[in-house]
């Protein structure tokens, strides 16, 4: 038996455990998220949030919380900004719908079809519906399923931050 491998193997054992417990904090230490989607141009996110299928955040207006499917990510670079007190980023369990079903409503919401020559669509959201975002807008009511929207904006609104705080 060597005893010189067996404490190399537990020390690299313990630094590949260390490096990892490092790199998997390091998005719950950060206050801030740039988020690289598909389409479109980078947006930095304050307050972060990240769902069972979303990232979401204040956008730098801090006016509305920009949603996006985790579909339409390329990369997440997380960041800290030390001069804004800003909550970590918080997980939680939810889906995107699951979110937008706890909302009192209506809501206004702006959602970026994936499609990319359409322009955003403006609206309120009333529902949600077998799956469905269901919205009053300047066409009429209309289904929209999640799954073909590139990013959602919400105004910034009470029922909003407490949701996301719970």
């Amino acid at each position: 038996m060597n005893f010189d491998h067996i404490f190399e193997d537990l020390e690299a054992e313990f630094e590949s455990t260390r490096a990892r417990g490092t790199a998997s904090s390091v998005l719950s230490r950060c206050n801030c998220l740039r988020v690289y989607p598909l389409q479109g141009t980078p947006e930095i996110l304050f307050a972060p949030i990240i769902g069972s299928d979303f990232v979401g955040g204040l956008s730098e207006e801090f006016a509305a919380w920009s949603l996006y499917p985790v579909s339409q990510i390329l990369e997440l670079v997380p960041q800290n900004d030390g001069d804004l007190e800003l909550p970590r980023l918080r997980n939680f369990d939810r889906s995107l719908l699951d979110l937008f079903d706890s909302f009192a409503k209506p809501v206004e919401i702006v959602w970026y079809p994936q499609a990319k020559l359409t322009a955003p669509n403006r609206g309120m959201l009333a529902d949600i519906d077998c799956g469905f975002l269901i919205i009053e807008s300047a066409r009429g009511t209309v289904a929209v399923a999640p799954g073909s929207v590139s990013k959602l904006s919400v105004a910034v609104v009470d029922n909003l931050s407490e949701e996301i705080e719970k």
